[in-house]
C-alpha cells in the first residue's frame, strides 16, 4: 500500500490521471483486505486507524493536485511538503520492508538491524542540515575553525546537490523498490518450496500480468519516447517475476508447455505492439535508445520536437 501511495504521488505530480487511478484502486483493494484482517483481530486498532487515515488523506491530497496544480500556494507550499513527507517515509521504511521480505523468503537467519538503515540515513541528513544551518548563522566560525567542520560542510554541499538531482523521482523509485520485493519473494519461495505452488492461483497471476501490460500501454510509450522510465520499470519488473513464477509452475508439472508458451508469446507480442505503435507516432525512436534510457537513464532527447 505504501508503494501504491508513493507511485500514485509520483504519477499525480506527472498529471497522469489514469495511472493515478490504477494506484488508487490498488490502495482501496488492499485497504479492504486490511479491514478484514482487522475484523478478525490480526491488526490492533492503534495501528489500523492511523494507517487508514493516513492513506485516506494521501489519496485525497494526490487527487487534489489535479485540481489545484495551477494554484501558486498549492504548488509552492502544500504539494512539495506532502511529497517530501512521503519520500522521507519511503526512505525510512524501505530497508525495513526489504529485510522482512528477505528474512521470510530467503534468509531466515538474517538479522533485523539492517532494517533501521533508512532511519539512520534520515538522521544523518538531519544532522548535516543542522550543521549547515548553523554555518549560515555563524559563517566565519565554520569557515576558519576545525577541519572536521569543513568536511561536514563539503559533505553537506555534495549531499544537497545529490538529493536535488534525484528528489523529484525519489517517490517513484522508492515505490518501485517496494514493489520489487513482493513478487521477488514469491518467486524465491516458489523455487525453494515447490510444493506451495499447488495453492497458487493461476488466474490471479494472469490478471496481474494483464494489468501490468495495460499499464505498459501508457508507461511503455513514455519509456520508448524517452520521457519517463520510473513508471514503466515496476510493470516490467513485475511482469518478469510473473513469467518466472509460471516457469516454476511449468517445472512442477502444474501447467503444460503449450500454456506456458502461449503465455510468454502473448506478453512478447504485446510488448512488440506497444513498440511499433509508438514508432508510428515517433519515428526516431529505436530499441537501442530505449534500453539505454531504461538502464542508464540517459538524458538526451530521443524524439525530435
Amino acid at each position: 500500500m505504501l508503494g501504491n501511495l508513493l507511485l500514485m504521488n509520483f504519477l499525480a505530480g506527472q498529471r497522469e490521471f489514469w495511472g493515478t487511478a490504477v494506484q488508487m484502486v490498488g490502495i482501496v483493494t488492499t485497504a479492504i483486505l486490511l479491514a478484514q484482517l482487522f475484523q478478525v483481530g490480526f491488526i490492533p486498532i492503534v495501528l489500523f486507524i492511523p494507517f487508514i487515515i493516513f492513506l485516506g488523506v494521501g489519496v485525497v491530497i494526490n487527487y487534489l493536485n489535479f485540481l489545484y496544480s495551477d494554484n501558486a500556494f498549492w504548488s509552492e507550499k502544500i504539494w512539495p511538503k506532502w511529497r517530501s513527507i512521503l519520500q522521507l517515509v519511503g526512505i525510512a521504511l524501505l530497508p525495513a520492508f526489504a529485510v522482512l521480505q528477505l528474512h521470510d523468503a530467503l534468509f531466515p537467519k538474517l538479522p533485523q538491524w539492517p532494517g533501521g538503515l533508512g532511519v539512520a540515513i534520515l538522521m544523518s541528513v538531519f544532522v548535516v542540515n543542522l550543521v549547515r544551518q548553523q554555518a549560515d548563522t555563524f559563517p566565519a566560525f565554520f569557515r576558519f575553525q576545525n577541519r572536521w567542520r569543513k568536511k561536514v560542510m563539503q559533505s553537506g554541499d555534495w549531499l544537497d546537490s545529490w538529493l536535488r538531482r534525484g528528489w523529484n523521482g525519489l517517490a517513484g523509485w522508492t515505490a518501485n523498490l517496494l514493489f520489487m520485493f513482493n513478487p521477488l519473494s514469491q518467486l524465491i519461495n516458489s523455487l525453494i518450496h515447490a510444493d506451495s505452488l499447488v495453492a497458487l492461483s493461476i488466474s490471479t497471476q494472469v490478471f496481474c500480468v494483464v494489468g501490468n501490460l495495460l499499464m505498459l500501454s501508457r508507461s511503455g510509450t513514455l519509456l520508448i519516447e524517452g520521457k519517463d522510465r520510473i513508471w514503466c520499470f515496476s510493470s516490467l519488473w513485475d511482469t518478469a517475476m510473473r513469467v518466472g513464477i509460471f516457469g516454476c509452475l511449468l517445472s512442477a508439472g502444474l501447467i503444460s508447455p503449450i500454456m506456458f508458451s502461449l503465455y510468454v508469446t502473448g506478453i512478447f507480442l504485446y510488448l512488440i505492439l506497444i513498440y511499433f505503435m509508438t514508432k508510428r507516432t515517433s519515428p526516431d525512436v529505436s530499441l537501442g535508445k530505449t534500453f539505454g534510457f531504461l538502464f542508464l537513464g540517459r538524458s538526451e532527447v530521443l524524439v525530435k520536437p
